[in-house]
C-alpha cells in the first residue's frame, strides 16, 4: 500500500525520472486487481446479471486510469467505455464455457490489457506497426497461459 502510494505521488509530476516506472507500476496493479475480481467472481459462481457490470465497472476504471497515466494527465472518457463494454461482452460470452476460474480471469485480462495498450499507443500516434506488437505479444502469451492451464 506504501508502495501504491508513493507511486501515486510520483506520477502527479510529470516531468519526474520516476514518472514512467510508476505508471507501469499503477497499471500492472491495477490490472492484477481486476484479474482478481474476475477469478473471484467466476469462482463464487455469480448469476451472469452480477458478474458484468461488476466486471465492466472495474474494466472502464481499470482503463480510463492506465490511460490517464500514459498520456500524461489527458482525460479520454470514450476509449475506456469501449473497451469495458466489449470486455463485458466477452465475459457474458465466456461465463457459461466450461473454463477455470484461472483461465476465464486470464483471458479477460488479455482483451482488456491488449485493448487498452493499442488504444494507448494510437492516442499516442506512435506509428500504426509498433503500435500492434506489445498487444498482439500479450494476447498471444496470456490466451496461451489460459489454454494450458487445466481445470
Amino acid at each position: 500500500l506504501v508502495l501504491v502510494f508513493v507511486a501515486e505521488y510520483i506520477t502527479l509530476d510529470p516531468n519526474d525520472l520516476r514518472h514512467a516506472p510508476a505508471t507501469i507500476g499503477l497499471t500492472a496493479v491495477g490490472f492484477a486487481l481486476f484479474l482478481v475480481l474476475a477469478i473471484a467472481l467466476k469462482a463464487s459462481g455469480q448469476r451472469l446479471f452480477l458478474e458484468i457490470p461488476a466486471l465492466i465497472l472495474v474494466v472502464f476504471l481499470v482503463t480510463m486510469r492506465s490511460m490517464y497515466l500514459r498520456l500524461g494527465g489527458r482525460l479520454t472518457l470514450i476509449w475506456p467505455v469501449v473497451i469495458a463494454v466489449f470486455t463485458g461482452q466477452m465475459a457474458a460470452g465466456l461465463h457459461y464455457w466450461p473454463l477455470s476460474p484461472l483461465q476465464h480471469g486470464m483471458v479477460l485480462l488479455a482483451a482488456a490489457y491488449a485493448l487498452t495498450s493499442l488504444v494507448g499507443a494510437i492516442a499516442e500516434e506512435r506509428p500504426l506497426r509498433g503500435v500492434i506488437i506489445e498487444p498482439a505479444i500479450m494476447l498471444v502469451v496470456l490466451w496461451g497461459l489460459a489454454a494450458l492451464l487445466r481445470r
